[in-house]
């Protein structure tokens, strides 16, 4: 006899992680490593589009460091909370 109130998942009883278990590149479909964002994610995170975050990358407007591998662009969080504190008006009316 099986006992009830089991939590644990099919999905995650066949392959062995638990339902916090961080998720696969095949089941996120994201290449995002540690603290790195892609360029989409990074976008939304900075409030901005897609498109915005391109112009400003080619035409050198902002210089917010990222990672480019083949055609693969990431951006640290941790840069990007940096240039964000950078472009930050202080209190008293000057640019930090």
């Amino acid at each position: 006899m099986q006992a009830t109130g089991n939590t644990s998942s099919p999905q995650g009883a066949a392959t062995g992680l638990s339902a916090t278990a961080p998720r696969s590149l095949a089941q996120t479909g994201r290449q995002t490593i540690g603290d790195r964002l892609t360029n989409r994610e990074a976008a939304s995170y900075l409030g901005v589009t897609e498109g915005t975050l391109n112009n400003w990358r080619s035409c050198g407007r902002y210089k917010i460091p990222y990672v480019r591998v083949g055609r693969l662009i990431q951006y640290s969080r941790r840069a990007l909370d940096d240039w964000l504190a950078s472009r930050t008006v202080g209190a008293d009316g000057s640019a930090a």
